[in-house]
């Protein structure tokens, strides 16, 4: 009997999505580590999936002995134009200025870090993997004092400090994303503006994946999710969860949309991305949202 309730929106209306094996599945999956599975859930009401329980009692482990360089390599590499254009694109819809107080929330790469520097922001950013933190120092040249080591799940950060917050492929790490969620709006300005990007449930290519999965090995397989393997993705997010979250904490929904375009290695990500530009999908959901004023 299913028994679990969603995380977010409460609802016991949980379906099964599969079995995820702790290591990674590609086309030809371990079934001899099934029983080492750990059963991948969806919410019937806001559509977000998430594992039946989190494997790890501290996430931070996860990362200790992770190659920063391997970890954020596909990251670095797919810098595309096309990303660019998409990262100008949603600072000139809300007006960013020169000054700007900017707060990212997960700076392994630190590629953003420099990035609000030249624009000209006041920029701090939060770390808690410290490999991570020596990788955007030594192989990217962040200057070490705008990164804080911290757990944001921890943390506390001031009420209505800063301009803009920036969670880019952080929330599906989280234990709690919904109430790093909720610190994160608190954490900005009445008008400020929060920009995050995560995993997007609905992903047709993960279901034509898991229908594989399902015809050759007649094993209730999903490729939903990591949470004992790199990425170590605990959560993937539906457009209706992203708006819920938005409605509970005063958050204007400016843009949402989902992105086509794969961070993977070509010539694997031009195939994943055409495919998502055929089947009309995205990767991945991007959102922008304003702080309710009052």
């Amino acid at each position: 009997m299913n028994t679990a309730i969603c995380p977010l929106c409460g609802s016991q209306d949980i379906r099964f999505k599969g079995f995820r094996l702790p290591v990674p599945q590609r086309w030809n999956p371990d079934l001899s580590m099934i029983d080492s599975a750990i059963r991948v859930l969806q919410c019937s009401n806001c559509l977000l999936i998430f594992p039946e329980y989190i494997p790890a009692k501290d996430l931070k482990k996860l990362y200790e002995y992770v190659d920063a360089e391997e970890y954020f390599r596909n990251s670095l590499r797919v810098l595309t134009r096309r990303f660019y254009k998409r990262l100008y694109g949603w600072l000139l819809t809300i007006g960013f200025r020169r000054g700007w107080h900017v707060l990212e929330v997960g700076s392994g790469t630190g590629i953003w870090l420099k990035m609000f520097v030249e624009l000209g922001a006041k920029v701090v950013g939060i770390e808690f993997a410290r490999n991570f933190i020596d990788f955007a120092v030594n192989a990217q040249g962040v200057d070490p004092n705008l990164i804080m080591e911290a757990d944001i799940e921890t943390v506390e950060l001031p009420a209505g400090e800063f301009d803009l917050v920036i969670a880019h492929q952080i929330l599906e790490h989280l234990r709690d994303p919904f109430g790093v969620w909720d610190k994160l709006v608190n954490a900005l300005r009445p008008g400020g503006f929060i920009y995050v990007v995560v995993p997007c449930a609905e992903w047709k290519v993960a279901s034509l994946i898991d229908l594989y999965y399902k015809v050759r090995f007649k094993k209730p397989l999903t490729t939903h999710l990591s949470p004992l393997h790199p990425p170590f993705h605990l959560y993937e997010f539906s457009g209706r969860s992203l708006k819920l979250m938005c409605s509970r904490n005063g958050v204007h929904v400016i843009s949402l949309k989902q992105i086509r375009e794969a961070m993977i290695e070509p010539p694997l990500g031009w195939a994943v991305t055409l495919t998502n530009f055929v089947l009309n999908t995205g990767i991945e959901w991007e959102l922008v949202g304003m702080k309710a004023i009052w």
